[in-house]
């Protein structure tokens, strides 16, 4: 399907074929497709680049286009180029370190990148909310986030190459887009990037009066920012995974840098938290909805224990260093999980989980259970103290199913006077509502 550019920075089919004929030396042979009349379908959920797959009857690839802006945004919101360029860097340093998990890297320069297609994949994101189960899907996570948080932390590296790793890694712009969207808007009332439903609007309006869980947000956010740890991924939420019932293949590298393992094992868990919820709208059966949300604690479970006996193996000896490493992860693990949840709600980039329920009124039960639960992560993740207790708190957790008899918010009178008030303590000024 032809695209027209909307804004200046967006690439046509056009623009993609010259730049391929331009570079086709520069591509290994017998990769790329014949661009006399290629095939170019573009894929909408990239919120960051125009991602399209080029291809004729035998061959395709990927192109990544970075314009100067965040694509779902537009020029109001201008980014570097250059993350395209960090990205191969990331994609190239996984393959060394993993390789086959992540798609191979044929050309990069600094906005644009042409990349491997990969075949009989789908999208973790569609197959979950199709209620497909990925048996392996867990441990496949656990055992990548162990393996890269290793061999790129202090664990396997002396002080100097972990400070000079780092360094290849700093990505301000991409940094501060999660900087905004995980830490400062959803808990800013009014922020101009937040959407949510309406009948949730006092209860996002509370997030922003409730002192003890942004002093709990403003301690992730640091951890985030100061505690270099490892490489991480950045944004491991499962629309960048490709998967099927036997392997998993890890994209968008975009947001890769160094900061706390917690943070990936933290927005995975999170999204098959949103889909356990999502599924009370997306399944009509109950013996089907329950049977599938055992499956995704299953998977949560997978995740973490994966995780934590392979980088058991991978330190050896030094155990009550690992021991001490992997506490600190977990309670990293279940607040940046609370974080993700948060912003999926109330925040700009939502999930496609939650917003295929057709049901106006369950979809919004469920988004109010999503808040909610995100809350608890942040605030009471020292109380969870292993995925057990993790699970029971997202088996407790069911949507209130909103009636058109029942009323349009969810917080009873004097909750209301509290939210208000709270609100107009943090605004600096009483409100009209």
């Amino acid at each position: 399907m032809a695209l027209s550019a909307t804004s200046a920075g967006l690439w046509t089919d056009a623009d993609i074929i010259d730049y391929l004929q331009r570079n086709k030396t520069k591509i290994p042979e017998g990769l790329l497709p014949d661009l006399a009349s290629p095939s170019i379908h573009y894929f909408s959920d990239s919120n960051m680049n125009q991602v399209a797959l080029v291809s004729d009857d035998t061959r395709s690839i990927i192109v990544k286009h970075a314009p100067p802006f965040v694509r779902i945004v537009g020029p109001s919101w201008p980014i570097s180029t250059a993350r395209n360029s960090l990205e191969a860097q990331y994609l190239k340093e996984v393959s060394v370190h993993l390789p086959g998990s992540v798609p191979a890297v044929y050309l990069c320069d600094e906005n644009t990148m042409v990349m491997e297609a990969i075949h009989g994949y789908e999208s973790a994101r569609y197959a979950l909310i199709a209620g497909k189960k990925l048996p392996l899907l867990g441990r496949h996570i656990g055992h990548f986030v162990a393996h890269m948080s290793y061999k790129t932390s202090a664990f396997s590296l002396s002080e100097t190459e972990l400070a000079a790793a780092a360094a290849r890694y700093i990505n301000p712009d991409p940094c501060k887009i999660t900087n905004d969207l995980f830490f400062t808007d959803p808990y800013i009332y009014g922020a101009p990037s937040n959407k949510f439903s309406s009948p949730l609007c006092l209860q996002v309006m509370a997030l922003a009066g409730d002192v003890a869980l942004k002093i709990e947000v403003a301690a992730l956010q640091h951890k985030f920012n100061h505690c270099q740890e490892a490489l991480i991924h950045g944004d491991l939420h499962t629309g960048s995974l490709l998967t099927n019932e036997d392997s998993t293949k890890i994209l968008d590298g975009e947001f890769a840098w160094y900061g706390p393992v917690g943070f990936d094992l933290g927005v995975f868990i999170a999204n098959l938290v949103v889909n356990y919820l999502a599924h009370f709208g997306l399944s009509s059966d109950d013996a089907v909805r329950k049977d599938y949300q055992a499956y995704l604690l299953t998977q949560i479970q997978d995740t973490w224990q994966t995780f934590a006996q392979e980088f058991t193996a991978l330190v050896g000896t030094n155990s009550e260093r690992a021991t001490s490493f992997l506490t600190s992860t977990w309670y990293d693990t279940l607040g940046y999980a609370g974080t993700e949840c948060i912003r999926r709600v109330s925040g700009l980039a939502q999930n496609k989980d939650v917003h295929d329920i057709q049901n106006f009124a369950q979809r919004v039960g469920v988004e109010k259970a999503i808040l909610d639960l995100g809350c608890t992560l942040i605030k009471s993740r020292f109380d969870l103290e292993n995925c057990t207790a993790l699970n029971a708190l997202v088996a407790a957790s069911t949507p209130v199913i909103i009636t058109p008899h029942m009323a349009h918010c969810f917080l009873e009178a004097d909750e209301l006077r509290v939210a208000i008030g709270c609100y107009e303590a943090a605004a600096g000024s009483p409100q009209k509502y």
